[in-house]
């Protein structure tokens, strides 16, 4: 009999390089846990680190239907076979409170495993939809998001945050969640110093979100100071 909680991880891709995303955050993991993580990326793959098993589908598109229906068959797969076997899942656990939120609402009410899932942004702020210029399909998209972050955290027995209040506006909730947030995960094992072009690079969208005009007028101030530094915007 495995020792710990066994898990499900839904996180979408793409994912390109599954040791750097994966290896240290799993090794660690599997001190208490084991269990699986379902992702996409470039090709199809399967790996494993420390008691967690990585299952990669092919999604040669980023957020396309297809890998939208392969999530939603492996995740049935998984949790039926996990079942039948009489080692159930303990957590299933989602990357956000959207897509992934609502593949694993409806498989977690279906095998009656506990759904967590993490809130990566306000989805109920109007600036999230200032790109989409014609009003009506802002207006629905917003719609349609807000609802199903409702339905979905309505059905969490966790929440994970980013910051405080983040999801007071969709108070109360019937299972009353374990609502916490904490900082993600960053292997820091991964950096090191190259000693090559000193850049300081902004990857973040959107800008307007993301704070790059505060960015832009924090670097105007220290750049006398360091001209060999130059600040690139991607």
């Amino acid at each position: 009999m495995a020792q710990g909680k066994k898990i499900f991880f839904l996180s979408p891709g793409p994912k390109y390089n599954l040791e750097h995303v994966f290896s240290r955050r799993c090794e660690m993991l599997s001190k208490d846990f084991y269990g699986t993580v379902l992702t996409a990326g470039p090709r199809a793959q399967q790996v494993r680190y420390g008691r967690m098993d990585i299952h990669c589908i092919s999604e040669k598109k980023p957020r396309s239907l297809k890998s939208t229906l392969g999530f939603l068959w492996l995740g049935f797969r998984y949790l039926r076979k996990a079942q039948k076997s009489g080692q159930p899942y303990d957590l299933f656990i989602t990357y956000d409170p959207l897509k992934t939120g609502l593949l694993g609402a409806i498989l977690c009410r279906f095998f009656k495993v506990k759904l967590v899932t993490e809130v990566n942004g306000d989805y109920t702020d109007d600036t999230i939809y200032m790109d989409i210029e014609n009003p009506f399909k802002r207006r629905l998209k917003k719609f349609s998001m807000v609802n199903v972050e409702r339905y979905v955290l309505k059905r969490a027995d966790g929440i994970k945050l980013l910051y405080d209040g983040q999801v007071d506006s969709f108070r109360p909730f019937p299972r009353n969640p374990l609502i916490s947030r904490f900082q993600n995960f960053v292997d820091a094992n991964r950096f090191e110093n190259l000693r090559e072009e000193q850049v300081v690079l902004f990857a973040g969208y959107p800008f307007w979100i993301k704070g790059v005009d505060v960015l832009i007028e924090a670097f105007k101030i220290v750049a006398p100071k360091y001209p060999e530094w130059k600040l690139k915007i991607l």
